[in-house]
């Protein structure tokens, strides 16, 4: 249960800050052009940190929700697939997947490309980092699965 408590509080804060951002008018580009140049002091670093904040938790949420270990979404896959088929085969499931993942944060990092989701305007853009990130998410997600097939009968359920 606790897994879901990192994305759930940036799942709240992600539209809060959206919404004071409409409020005060600087939810789009043109919006925020106008109100920084027409802005200053206190009023001008609020509407900054509530762009901010946005950003902050909308990229935190989408990032911690993708289904690779030791990312929440990873955990997340896991406990949900144990209710329906089992723990040992859970792991493995996750294992695959978070390695599956990992490979394509690694091609996607190298390449230096961006994939971007249109709907809610997010953009993961290839760079080394997310290559490292890819290689230990792969890393982690490839020793869950190698776990799981070891298991004992007994630790199977």
């Amino acid at each position: 249960m606790t897994t879901v408590c990192g994305p759930l509080v940036n799942a709240i804060l992600w539209p809060v800050f959206w919404l004071i951002c409409v409020r005060i008018g600087v939810a789009d580009a043109a919006g925020a052009e106008a109100y920084l140049m027409t802005h200053q002091g206190i009023q001008l670093w609020g509407a900054i940190a509530c762009l901010l904040m946005w950003e902050i938790n909308k990229a935190l949420l989408l990032f911690n929700v993708i289904p690779a270990y030791p990312m929440d979404g990873g955990r997340i896959l896991q406990e949900i697939l144990w209710l329906s088929v089992g723990y040992a085969r859970s792991l493995r499931i996750a294992g695959l997947v978070g390695a599956i993942v990992g490979a394509g944060f690694i091609v996607l990092g190298v390449s230096g490309k961006t994939v971007t989701v249109p709907l809610i305007n997010f953009h993961l853009t290839g760079t080394t980092q997310l290559a490292v990130i890819g290689l230990l998410c792969g890393l982690q997600s490839w020793q869950i699965f190698q776990r799981a097939n070891n298991l004992q009968p007994s630790q199977q359920s």
